[in-house]
């Protein structure tokens, strides 16, 4: 894997926790700034 694929999947994790974070605001229908 190397140094390369660590990155990639970091990137992914953070991607999917953005994602995710989006998703359950717009469930709540909150503003947190």
């Amino acid at each position: 894997m190397g140094r390369t694929g660590f990155y990639n999947t970091t990137i992914l994790r953070i991607y999917y926790k953005d994602i995710i974070l989006q998703w359950v605001l717009g469930q709540e229908t909150l503003q947190i700034d």
